[in-house]
């Protein structure tokens, strides 16, 4: 079975976690990851970040309502983020 697969970048992860409301802590703790981690990622310093934890960040905004589309950020309550998008990280979920 093929599993759906996410381009997430940085920018979204920030812009994701900011539309929630969430500091780079609840975000970590949500997503069963350490604060590192998560700064890591949306600072663009990839290369020491597993696919998994990338997975993970992606999966506890995804259920929280965040919707990432090539434009940038939706939310299930409506709103949307655009940012810029630069294809960054490949996420199997």
């Amino acid at each position: 079975m093929i599993k759906e697969q996410h381009i997430i970048t940085p920018e979204q992860c920030r812009a994701a976690r900011h539309g929630l409301g969430w500091s780079v802590r609840r975000l970590s703790q949500e997503a069963g990851v350490g604060p590192a981690a998560v700064s890591r990622f949306e600072m663009r310093h990839t290369g020491k970040i597993q696919e998994r934890t990338i997975s993970k960040i992606v999966r506890a905004l995804s259920e929280n309502g965040a919707i990432f589309e090539a434009a940038g950020v939706r939310f299930s309550h409506g709103a949307t983020v655009p940012v810029r998008v630069r294809p960054m990280a490949l996420v199997r979920t």
